[in-house]
């Protein structure tokens, strides 16, 4: 390894101790610089970091440049890692590509697309999701173009949630008077403070 290679991959493991938050432009040119330098350590360098970091700006600034490679091993690996994500940091992914990557694969379009139908098949796991991520649920399908299915529709779009589903818990949960069963919905259905009580 050359001088210049290992200064590259310094300057590169040094920014990631210091991202600045939900910047990602600040953090997006030594990513494009090494993925064109060095792909390999870069592919390696991205999957690690995913595994062993906490610093969201990078996990998907990485997700970003992976799914936007041509390598066929990044996109693939990018694929992956964008399942594990929650909804608005796969928006912050999708929103990164279309803005700073100039570019929206079609392989990023079905990683979101496949992200959305697994929620989708399972309704606690999407129910949850929705829950969180709402706004950023409703960013993918309208900005990708992706049709959701029934139940989200209902969901998300049509603001008619299915008995039984969180969403519909939610709207019992603004009509009930009681703090005793207020407080019951919010423990029987595992509600998050800050969505039962919004600021």
């Amino acid at each position: 390894m050359n001088n210049t290679e290992r200064d590259l991959r310094l300057e590169m493991l040094n920014s990631l101790l210091t991202s600045p938050h939900r910047k990602l432009e600040q953090v997006a040119e030594i990513h494009k610089l090494i993925i064109e330098l060095d792909p390999i350590f870069y592919g390696h360098l991205a999957v690690w970091y995913q595994r062993n970091s906490d610093v969201r700006d990078h996990k998907e600034v990485f997700v970003a440049h992976l799914l936007t490679s041509n390598l066929t091993e990044h996109r693939d690996a990018g694929f992956i890692m964008l399942q594990e994500f929650p909804p608005y940091q796969v928006a912050r992914v999708v929103d990164f590509m279309k803005q700073h990557r100039n570019k929206l694969p079609r392989s990023a379009r079905t990683a979101v697309q496949r992200y959305l139908k697994v929620r989708e098949s399972n309704p606690a796991l999407f129910d949850r999701a929705a829950l969180r991520g709402r706004k950023a649920m409703k960013h993918l399908y309208a900005s990708l173009h992706i049709k959701p299915d029934e139940r989200a529709n209902a969901i998300l779009f049509r603001d008619q949630p299915p008995v039984g589903s969180l969403a519909d818990v939610l709207k019992q949960l603004a009509k009930v008077e009681s703090a005793a069963e207020q407080a019951r919905l919010i423990v029987e259905f595992k509600l998050p403070y800050a969505i039962a009580f919004p600021s």
